[in-house]
């Protein structure tokens, strides 16, 4: 995947900062501006492109694209080398991990153009692909990490509730629904570190 620029009406980092967020910005790679406006960076090297700290929780927040996870490392994978588009990855205090993982994919069920429609569904191997990400990614006691992982795609949205996986219907000309489905995900990735950091 090459390096693309998106133009942006606005950051998107309030998305991620949540409302009436105290995070603290440490670092951000992925909005820039030039005489043609806001635009985005997306960079393939697997460097994150906003991190975002809490310091009263100590919680560091990085959100990265083209990410590798090796069979080794702080955050690896048990299994083969695995590089979802986008992942978001929460460090707690006590140094383990919560990762939120989106891949966006362009096949349906059907593979007729003429049959896609907003009814598609995402194909057998996409969601496949999620289960085996939610498996083999680990931290270095070997524990999984992946508390959530979605394909972006032209479909209804589903959901498989016994696995924190899900199918996002992803629509150029709709991203309110995408947007709404991300919120959501997120809410629920900071109830998740506070239930974490409760039992730490």
């Amino acid at each position: 995947m090459s390096s693309t620029s998106v133009v942006l009406t606005s950051p998107p980092t309030p998305l991620l900062r949540g409302e009436g967020s105290k995070t603290n910005l440490i670092e951000q790679n992925l909005v820039g501006k030039d005489k043609t406006g806001i635009f985005v960076r997306v960079f393939p090297n697997g460097k994150p492109i906003i991190v975002l700290s809490h310091p009263q929780q100590e919680t560091i927040v990085k959100l990265i694209p083209e990410r590798t996870y090796n069979i080794s490392g702080e955050i690896y994978s048990s299994s083969h080398a695995k590089r979802p588009d986008i992942a978001l990855e929460i460090q707690l205090a006590n140094g383990s991990h919560l990762v939120y993982i989106f891949d966006p994919k362009y096949k349906l069920e059907s593979e007729n153009q003429d049959n896609i429609s907003r009814k598609s569904k995402p194909i057998r191997q996409d969601i496949d692909k999620m289960h085996a990400y939610s498996h083999a990614i680990r931290d270095s006691k070997g524990r999984q990490v992946v508390n959530y992982a979605a394909i972006l795609y032209p479909g209804t949205h589903k959901t498989y509730p016994n696995a924190q996986i899900e199918a996002l219907p992803a629509y150029p000309g709709n991203e309110a629904e995408l947007r709404t489905h991300l919120r959501r995900i997120l809410t629920q990735a900071l109830i998740d570190v506070a239930k974490s950091r409760d039992e730490i």
